[in-house]
């Protein structure tokens, strides 16, 4: 069934994950960069309680070693190595999204590949947490979980 785990985990595949792009594209002549969609769909596999999701997209550093995106980390002085393949543009990072018993999401990132070849767009860390009874419906951080494929790490 796909409900919680006890003590307040969640299992490991309560939250599904898709990813869609579209199988090749063409490096556009004057930028030379290829932007590529990419479409990301979470599905909630639990049948009575909603979570909360944040999710980004992740780049590589000069070792190779994931890191996030976003303008956040760049001022952390998280930096992604300039001669990567990949690059994210607009929206990196997606916070607070609710996702109900049993509904999906499906969140829009653009990839940037930044030279000919194959490029993996399939870097992204996702967050869930359990939607606190309360009120205000605040989450409540959930424990880290094994990694389902095409996810870089789920919490």
């Amino acid at each position: 069934g796909g409900g919680g785990g006890g003590g307040g985990e969640l299992r490991a595949d309560c939250v599904s994950v898709a990813l869609e792009h579209p199988p090749s594209v063409v490096i556009d002549a004057e930028s030379a960069l290829a932007s590529i969609p990419v479409a990301l769909t979470l599905q909630s596999r639990l049948l009575s309680e909603a979570v909360v999701l944040s999710v980004e997209a992740l780049g590589e550093d000069a070792a190779g070693q994931a890191v996030p995106a976003s303008a956040a980390a760049r001022r952390e002085g998280v930096e992604v190595h300039p001669a990567r393949a990949l690059r994210w543009a607009g929206q990196v990072r997606y916070e607070g999204v609710e996702l109900r018993p049993g509904a999906a999401v499906t969140l829009g990132f653009a990839a940037l590949a930044l030279r000919p070849g194959p490029v993996n767009v399939n870097r992204f860390r996702v967050h869930v947490q359990r939607r606190s009874a309360g009120r205000g419906g605040a989450a409540e951080k959930a424990p880290r979980l094994h990694l389902p494929r095409g996810v870089q790490s789920l919490v």
